[in-house]
Parts: structure tokens; C-alpha cells; sequence
């Protein structure tokens, strides 16, 4: 059925095209390529008429005779085996190339204007019949091995679907849709060029990589324009990148269509950069309307189809300069050049295209065309020298040499060729065969020196950046290689650019690169508030009070922590001050007040004890060591201070040492005075008491003292060696203190455990002697200060930490001045109050008085025991 609709097809092609003599290029060979090439720009579709000859085309179809011409003269590549080819129009246009490619599928015959087409498909025909024999010496091979082209994707799309069905391969040299890489769709179809996937992601790389978030998008109205913006649209969101603008135009009849394009990028002037998806005539038509519109100052990112042609070049530098194009790696070789350079109107002959171009050249240059083709050479006037955009370079007449070569190699492989011949073909060719040949192809191609297809029939994806930019030296635009991109075996995207090598706009400097965004970016201290299914586009609020953002763009703000505040632009926390104490202040009043009117008794009791020192009171209180307790208790009152003044390492390891050192020396002063009263009582006669042990001298209780704070002493200075107190910052319900803070308490808890060992000994000794005289030797007085002393500083020390702030300044601060008070008042305000109130009991009689009540009430209890 499709046999029979394919023909019928042809056939009216034939009527329709009766008054259009048939061009084509072809060579008669053991084995033919057909070609498919747009040697036109434009199909009008009414007069079924091919215009506008385009030079890259004329040029590609060279390079594949080239490129036959060239495997035909290696005798390492099919040997005694001639490669012909078989080179048609495609025009540029799907519905016409579909037309010409029928001719590769049915064997048909013109014979209106004389020309026999080639008998094609010759086996897919002798296979349908069943009286056909496969003998050796009926062997004919077919005519087609496969096709070159196209090079629109919009063209290749149609025809592969069509030649896939007849196992006829096809080999791409520009189409690049992404849809071409399904094979359960297009099965026989291979290509040289990479994907259109990879390019958008080399587009999308390029778009990062200059920080532009804010792009515009255009594109033929066809699958090849369709599917890459897709494409380009699905890995841009994942990025980030918004498209302002995406507009689509048609193939044909689409002035109108362009033009209203134009305004519509003239209204998004926030974004700069517009990615670009069409053919080159398509191209210079949007390129044209952007000159009449004046849109300038863009920079237009091309794919390969059309961003490094030499077109571009004529076109005003406000327009088109600083264009970035993604294009293929391929380059011409310096021999292809040099064929290029010998050929004219008469040796080349093969290529009817050739002098169509050159003919259409000199009538629009006036030049008498007999004289032109009688003179065989081409002027130089009219080739500018050798410079005429034919000659230009161009990165796709490497992949179109590379395709043919694919076929020659597979072919060779497939006749299990060698240096020399090839087995002798006695077998008919196997399409599907030919394709397993393809796929498994390798060779040194001038794309890759490790040229292959991978499972579906695309290659390692290369590209290499260009920039349009001004020439210094002629003032004309040229493009200028300024990085590349490629894909690893890891498929990891490997994006290199030479920034320094770029200009812009109006030859504008690398380092003033366009911005293409459709917000500015909001600064440190706002937010963004994101407009709706616009995720690029924003507008940037001020953060509320006590909120910050710490980082541009940022999508909220967030309040500061505790014992911060944002600082005036809103943009970092910054720590808060911390309340120190006031000397000025209730707490520092009291404390100063009460510290000094502490001091001011001490300092009266301390002169009421010197000045009498020689009575029995203050001679049986022991004069020394009393001294040495009211020195304990003076330092105790100097440590409020120190709490007051703003903390710092030293000061907080001075209230360290001075507390320790002075609740030690106070502690270590009352077990000396309690033991020794012990010692001097508690005997089985009293009149041992007269042989004094030498160690209840005062130098041996001085040495006792000074063991026992020595102790602590150390145990001090080993805290601040290996765990020193520090001014930490304490943050408590939006307050801010700074207090003492030691990191593993272990030094605080050791010095706190030995007050604790000494407190508990005094006070034990101190209960065991309650009931010694009291006047004198102020045993009851001892056991009331232990007692005393054991509440506060068991309530002092879980009191100070668990209080938070100030309080705990205050509660240290009052707890200790009160510790060393009531020393002060439970010692020795009953011996002044004696000295004052009582005289009559500071006296030798009274004294020896008690001692005597006190060894008769002993000596009893002595003997009922």
C-alpha cells in the first residue's frame, strides 16, 4: 500500500513540476549516496518554485563530492569499489524535500524533458518479487545506500520518518532536533551533529554563567523551532531562568508575524538576551525588522543553524554585536579550501548549483553571463578574491565530509574490505544489515578523531562559543572563538569561557557585562515579594522592625536572636550592649552603702580590740588569731566591689581567688580557735592544763591557718591554670548580662568542696564545745557562728546560680557581706557589748570563777561515769 501511494504521489509531483527542468548532481558508481540539500533558501509552494540560492548550500553539496572524489582516490577505503552519488534539492522546504525524497524510495522516469531518473530501491523492489533470483551473476547492488542530509530539522524530520520504513539509512549533517533521537520513530536515521538538548544546555550554561535570570525566546513555528524551545524551557526553569517573551513565527508569510515579534521584545526591555532557534534566511529576516524597529542593545544567543554565518557581518554592530553563538566544533581543512579555490564554471560541472550561484552573482553585478561561461574562471571582482561568503569558513562541511565517510566505512566494514580488495559480494544488500554497520562504525573523522554513534544514532556533543564583535582593523564585525563546551564521559557539562576575549554592544569591554534581569537585586535588609508566575520578577520590601536579612534576594526576612538587635540597614544582628550595674543605681547604692558601713564597723571593732588588748576578754579570745579573722572578714567586705564594675577575666578570677582565699582564712582562723579551746578543756584534770603541748602555741595555730588556706590557695591556682574564668555573655529574657563563667566547673566545685570539708569540721568542733565558758572562752559564741555560717553559704552558692541578671550580682554581692557579718556580730558583738555594757564581767575574778564552776561540773560527770 505504501508502494503504491508513494508512486502515485511521484507521479503528480512529475505534472505538477513539468515546466521546471529537473536539477540535480549525480555520478554513476558500484554503490551510490543520494544527497539532500538546500542549495535554495525558499520554496514558494504556489509556483512550485525554489528561490534565493544559498551559498552554504551550494558549498555543502561540494564538499560531499569532495568527499566521494576524495574516498574514490584512496585506495585504503573500498577498494576496487567506486562510490556515485545522487545530490537533490530540498529547498529548505519539508513538503518538497518530502517530494524529492520519494525519488530515493520509487524507480520512476521523467520523460517530459528527457532525463531518466535513476532506478532506485532496486532491492526493496526484486525482494517483493518472488520469480527474482539471488544468483551471483543476477546480483545487481542498489543504487542507494543511503542519504545524506538534511540540513534543517524540519526537513530531516518528515523524510526520516519516511526512509525509516524502507530501512533506508540517513545521515545528518545539521539537523540537530531532539526528536530525531527516538529510533522506535525514526530507526535508519543517524547524524554527525550533536543534539538540540545539548545545545540548549550549552545556551542555558552560557545564561548562568553571565548571571542572566531574565530571557527572551524565538523560533520557527515547526518541530525543529518547537521542540528546542521546549527543550530550552524545561532545564531553564530547573535553573532558575524565567522567559519574559516566547514567540514563534512561520516559515512562510511571516513579515507580519516578525514584525509584531520585534515590538513585543521592544516592550520587555528588561530582557536583554534573546535566545534565537531558526535557519539563516529565517534569521536574517527577524534581524532585518530589529534594524527597522531599532532594537538595539541585545545580545542574541544563535544556534548553529544560522548564528556563525556570514550574513551576520553586514548587519548594524547595534544590533547584532556581542552575539554569542553556540556552534558546531567542525572546520574546514586547509585541502577542502584549496579545492574550493581551483573550481569554476567549467570544471565543475557535477554541481549544476555551482554556476547557478555564480551566474545569479554576475547578473546582479551587470556582468555579461556568455562572456562569463565562455571565460570558464570566475572574476575576482565578482569573488571579492577569493573572500565572497562561498569561501568563508564553515564548521559544516566537516560534518557533512563526516557523514559521507560514515557511510564509506561502514560499507567497508561490511564487505569485509581490507587495504587491498574487498570478499566478493555474493549475498544481496541487507538494509538492515547496513544500519548494524553504521551503528558499530568507528573512525579518525575530522569532528572527532574518535568519531561514533552511540545507541541512538547522535554523537559526543561539542561546541564552541563565538562572539560577533568589531574588527579594530576594518571596523566590520567578525566572529572572534571565545570559549567552548563539551560533555564528559560522566556527562558532566564542562562550560570554558575566555571573558577577556569578549566584546559587547558598540565594542563595549568584557567586564561590563549586560544585564538581562527583570529585578534588580534586593540588597541586604529586604525581601523579595515574588509577582505572580513571574519567579524572576520581584519587588524588594523593607524588613519589619527587629528583622534582618543577611543575604541578597533573600525570600524573607527573620527576627534576630536573643540578646541581638538588627543594626540600621537591617542586614546583620548585631550583639546587644550589656547592662552593667550603675554605681548611680538602686543595687549599686545599696551595695557601696552597705558595704561601707560594714567597714566602718570593722574598722571600730578592730580599734576597740587594739585598744584593749591587755584585758582578760579579749587576752582569753586569743589577740592573734582574732586579727587574723577580722583581716578574713575585711577582705570579705572588699569582693562587693568588684562585682560592680564591668567584668573581665581578671577581675572574675580575682573574685575567685579573694572569695576562696577570704571564707578560707575565716573558716581555717575559727577551726584553729575551736580546737584549741578543745584541747585546753576538754582534758581529764584541769590542772593538766598547765602543761601547755607545744603545739597550742600561737606560732604552731599560725602555722595550722596558713596550711590550711595554702591549700585552697592551690587548688585555686590550678582552676585558673586549667579551667580559667572567663567574662561570658548570659542572655536572659531579651536581656543581656555579662557574668563569670567557668567551662567545666570542676576547679569551682574542688574549691567549694574543701570551704565545704572545713565548715563542716569547725562547725562539728564547734557543737562539741557549746557548753564551755562563755565570757571568755566563747565557745557557745563559736557554735552559733558555725551554725550561721553553714546556712548562708549553703544557701548562697545554689542561690547564685540558679538567679539570672543583675539579682545574682546582688545576691552575691549582699550573701557574702552578710557571711561576713555575721561573723562579725555572732563573735564579736557579745565581747563588745562586754567591754562596754559589762566591764564588771571583763575581769581576772569572774574569769577564774567560770574555769572553776566549769572543772567541778567535769569533774562530776567525771566520776559518775
Amino acid at each position: 500500500m505504501i508502494i503504491f501511494f508513494s508512486c502515485w504521489i511521484t507521479i503528480k509531483a512529475q505534472d505538477i513540476n513539468n515546466s521546471t527542468p529537473i536539477m540535480i548532481a549525480n555520478d554513476d558508481g558500484d554503490i551510490v549516496l543520494g544527497g539532500l540539500f538546500a542549495a535554495h533558501f525558499e520554496f514558494n509552494p504556489l509556483n512550485r518554485k525554489c528561490a534565493h540560492t544559498s551559498e552554504r548550500g551550494v558549498k555543502h553539496i561540494q564538499a560531499m563530492i569532495y568527499a566521494i572524489q576524495q574516498i574514490n582516490a584512496n585506495p585504503r577505503i573500498l577498494p576496487d569499489i567506486k562510490l556515485g552519488y545522487y545530490i537533490r534539492d530540498s529547498c529548505n522546504s519539508p513538503n518538497y524535500a518530502l517530494e524529492e525524497a520519494l525519488d530515493f524510495i520509487i524507480s520512476t522516469y521523467n520523460t517530459n524533458n528527457g532525463i531518466q531518473r535513476s532506478p532506485l530501491l532496486s532491492n526493496f523492489c526484486h525482494r517483493r518479487s518472488a520469480s527474482f533470483d539471488y544468483s551471483k551473476d543476477q546480483f545487481q547492488l542498489p543504487n542507494i545506500a543511503g542519504i545524506v542530509g538534511g540540513r534543517a530539522s524540519r526537513v530531516s524530520i518528515p523524510v526520516a520518518s519516511l526512509v525509516s520504513n524502507f530501512d533506508i539509512a540517513m545521515i545528518s549533517y545539521a539537523s540537530t532536533s531532539r526528536l530525531l533521537s527516538d529510533k522506535s520513530q525514526f530507526g535508519s536515521f543517524f547524524r554527525t551533529v550533536p543534539s538540540d538538548e545539548y545545545q540548549a544546555i550549552a545556551m542555558l550554561d552560557i545564561i548562568k554563567y553571565f548571571n542572566w535570570t531574565y530571557v527572551a525566546t524565538v523560533a520557527t513555528d515547526d518541530s525543529y523551532g518547537r521542540l528546542a524551545i521546549s527543550t530550552f524551557k524545561n532545564i531553564s526553569n530547573h535553573a532558575g531562568i524565567c522567559i519574559a517573551v516566547e514567540e514563534y513565527f512561520p516559515i512562510l508569510n511571516n513579515q507580519q508575524k516578525i514584525t509584531s515579534i520585534i515590538q513585543r521584545l521592544r516592550q520587555y526591555s528588561d530582557a536583554v538576551v534573546i535566545v534565537m532557534y531558526c535557519a539563516i534566511y529565517e534569521a536574517t529576516l527577524v534581524l532585518k525588522e530589529a534594524e527597522r524597529q531599532n532594537l538595539t542593545n541585545r545580545i542574541f544567543i544563535g544556534s548553529e543553524a544560522w548564528s556563525d554565518s556570514p550574513h551576520l557581518i553586514d548587519f548594524r554592530q547595534d544590533v547584532v554585536g556581542g552575539m554569542l553563538s553556540v556552534v558546531l566544533t567542525g572546520s574546514e581543512t586547509q585541502l577542502f579550501r584549496q579545492y574550493l579555490h581551483q573550481l569554476d564554471l567549467c570544471n565543475n560541472l557535477a554541481n549544476p548549483w555551482f554556476n547557478q550561484m555564480w551566474i545569479s552573482k554576475a547578473k546582479q553585478h551587470n556582468i555579461d553571463i556568455d562572456h562569463l561561461l565562455a571565460n570558464c574562471s570566475i572574476p575576482d571582482h565578482l569573488s571579492y578574491n577569493k573572500n565572497d561568503r562561498f569561501y568563508d569558513s564553515s564548521t559544516i562541511t566537516a560534518y557533512v565530509i563526516d557523514a559521507v565517510y560514515s557511510f564509506a566505512y561502514a560499507l567497508h566494514d561490511m564487505f569485509h574490505c581490507n587495504h587491498h580488495s574487498c570478499q566478493s559480494i555474493n549475498y544481496r544488500f541487507d538494509r538492515e544489515q547496513f544500519l548494524s554497520y553504521i551503528h558499530n562504525v568507528s573512525f579518525p573523522a575530522l569532528t572527532n578523531p574518535d568519531f561514533s554513534f552511540n545507541s541512538n544514532g547522535d554523537v559526543i556533543p561539542r561546541y564552541i562559543i563565538k562572539n560577533l564583535q568589531k574588527d579594530k582593523e576594518n571596523g566590520r564585525l567578525k566572529f572572534v572563538t571565545v570559549g567552548e563546551w563539551s560533555l564528559d564521559e560522566d556527562d558532566y557539562n564542562r562550560l570554558s569561557i575566555n571573558q577577556t576575549l569578549i566584546r559587547w554592544q558598540n565594542d563595549i569591554e568584557w567586564s561590563d557585562i549586560p544585564i538581562s534581569r527583570c529585578s534588580q537585586d534586593c540588597n541586604a535588609g529586604t525581601y523579595r515579594k515574588i509577582r505572580r508566575q513571574q519567579p524572576c520578577c520581584w519587588t524588594c520590601l523593607p524588613c519589619e522592625a527587629d528583622q534582618i536579612s543577611n543575604q541578597t534576594n533573600a525570600d524573607s526576612c527573620f527576627y534576630c536572636p536573643l540578646g541581638t538587635h538588627s543594626n540600621r540597614k537591617q542586614s546583620a544582628c548585631i550583639n546587644n550592649l550589656p547592662e552593667l550595674i550603675d554605681f548611680t543605681g538602686p543595687l549599686g547604692i545599696s551595695i557601696t552603702v552597705t558595704m561601707l558601713a560594714l567597714l566602718i564597723i570593722i574598722i571600730l571593732i578592730w580599734s576597740l580590740f587594739i585598744k584593749h588588748r591587755h584585758s582578760p576578754i579579749v587576752k582569753a579570745s586569743n589577740y592573734l588569731l582574732s586579727h587574723i579573722l577580722l583581716f578574713g572578714i575585711t577582705m570579705c567586705f572588699f569582693i562587693p566591689p568588684q562585682f560592680i564594675v564591668k567584668p573581665n577575666d581578671i577581675i572574675c578570677n580575682t573574685i575567685f581567688i579573694t572569695f576562696c582565699l577570704s571564707v578560707c582564712i575565716i573558716l581555717a582562723t575559727l577551726l584553729a580557735k575551736t580546737n584549741q579551746i578543745k584541747q585546753i578543756f576538754f582534758r581529764r584534770s584541769i590542772t593538766k592544763v598547765k602543761k601547755r603541748s607545744c603545739l597550742m602555741r600561737n606560732s604552731w595555730q599560725i602555722l595550722f591557718i596558713i596550711g590550711l588556706v595554702s591549700i585552697e590557695a592551690l587548688i585555686c591556682s590550678i582552676t585558673i591554670i586549667q579551667d580559667q574564668i572567663h567574662a561570658q555573655r548570659i542572655v536572659f529574657n531579651k536581656h543581656v548580662y555579662l557574668l563569670c563563667h567557668s567551662n567545666t566547673h570542676i576547679g569551682l566545685a574542688i574549691s567549694f568542696g574543701y570551704i565545704g570539708i572545713l565548715m563542716i569540721t569547725m562547725s562539728y568542733l564547734a557543737f562539741k564545745t557549746r557548753n564551755l565558758p562563755e565570757n571568755f572562752c566563747e565557745a557557745r559564741y563559736l557554735c552559733f557562728t558555725a551554725l550561721v555560717l553553714t546556712c548562708i553559704l549553703s544557701s548562697l552558692v545554689p542561690t547564685y546560680i540558679i538567679t539570672p541578671g543583675h539579682y545574682r550580682v546582688g545576691v552575691a554581692s549582699f550573701g557574702i557581706m552578710f557571711f561576713a557579718a555575721s561573723v562579725l556580730i555572732a563573735f564579736f558583738m557579745p565581747k563588745v557589748y562586754i567591754i562596754l555594757r559589762k566591764p564588771e564581767m571583763n575581769s581576772r575574778r569572774q574569769t577564774m570563777q567560770n574555769i572553776t564552776n566549769f572543772t567541778f561540773t567535769i569533774s562530776n560527770i567525771t566520776n559518775e561515769k
